[in-house]
């Protein structure tokens, strides 16, 4: 996705975004692309990726959840908490 590699660098607010944005994409690399903003330095981008993966079906969608859990912040986990009765 072009949009995730043009939101590198850009403010807090358009990588989340972009994060919410992946969630209503239908493209399969848009779960990738959303693990790989689970990586991402902001907590605030980290749990719009949460939120937009529990969004998706797909088992791999799944496991970045988990390891969501295991490396994030307070907001990430927030998130997660928010997204776990759906997954």
């Amino acid at each position: 996705f072009a949009i995730a590699a043009a939101a590198e660098g850009a403010p807090v607010s358009v990588r989340a975004e972009v994060a919410r944005a992946l969630g209503q994409a239908q493209a399969a690399e848009a779960i990738d692309q959303l693990g790989a903003l689970l990586r991402d330095p902001s907590d605030t981008v980290r749990a719009a990726a949460v939120e937009a993966l529990a969004t998706k079906e797909e088992a791999k969608a799944r496991s970045y959840l988990v390891r969501a859990w295991a490396g994030g912040g307070p907001r990430t986990r927030q998130a997660y908490l928010g997204v776990a009765p759906t997954i």
